[in-house]
């Protein structure tokens, strides 16, 4: 297991908590705003959903719009509304990479990624869901570099899908907690005690660290058993 990675996995998520707390800190304003949007109803959601996958394509951080959808339509809604910009956006990025080819984005994929092209393809499913299990591979730049792979959309649409729906789950969450624990306490009020419904999506982001090791060593053990067999 990755030590540093998880370490970093924990720095990202209190980042994400320190980001949901800005954004909290003027609750009349935030208020207002929540009203104003879901007063829209489902053409506040399209817009929302525009905007999310608009972003993606742009490489603007998707934290922002996970945050705001937690705290503007709250956990369920939230999530679903999250998990469809998100998957708009990761659709659309795809495509330009194909449509404007490898030279445009190559810079944006990793350098391993590009080395193991050939071999992707044979396990593309698996291969994206790995990656996107992995937070620290930033989001918008691998829609990019998945697209100039010999990966076919299908298998990216739903290695993409599953990869971010714990995580995208977490994040809502949290965000959601934050904003009530921050509305009813205030931020200066808040206390160890008032963190403890955090706990649930810390320890589930840090699991997210530990899959993609677990998945690869079993590839790896079943690979060497396949060889043994022969």
């Amino acid at each position: 297991m990755n030590k540093k990675l998880l370490i970093m996995q924990a720095g990202v998520f209190l980042i994400f908590i320190v980001v949901a707390i800005v954004l909290t800190q003027n609750i009349d304003a935030a208020s207002e705003l929540r009203q104003a949007v879901l007063s829209l109803g489902p053409l506040g959601w399209i817009g929302f959903i525009g905007l999310y996958t608009a972003g993606t394509v742009l490489l603007f951080p998707g934290t922002v719009f996970t945050v705001a959808g937690g705290l503007l339509y709250g956990l369920w809604v939230g999530f679903a509304l999250n998990m469809i910009g998100a998957m708009a956006g990761a659709s659309a990025a795809y495509y330009v990479s194909r449509l404007m080819g490898k030279k445009a984005f190559e810079g944006l994929a990793p350098v391993r990624l590009r080395e193991l092209n050939k071999k992707v393809s044979k396990r593309p499913f698996e291969t994206v869901l790995i990656l996107r299990l992995v937070p620290l591979i930033p989001y918008n730049a691998l829609n990019f570099a998945l697209g100039i792979t010999n990966i076919r959309f299908k298998p990216y649409f739903w290695g993409t899908f599953l990869g971010i729906l714990p995580t995208s789950f977490a994040y809502t969450y949290a965000t959601v907690r934050v904003g009530e624990v921050v509305a009813e306490t205030g931020l200066q009020s808040l206390t160890r005690q008032d963190l403890v419904p955090l706990i649930p999506a810390f320890l589930l982001i840090l699991v997210l660290a530990v899959v993609p090791f677990v998945v690869r060593r079993f590839q790896h053990s079943k690979l060497n058993k396949d060889e043994f067999l022969r």
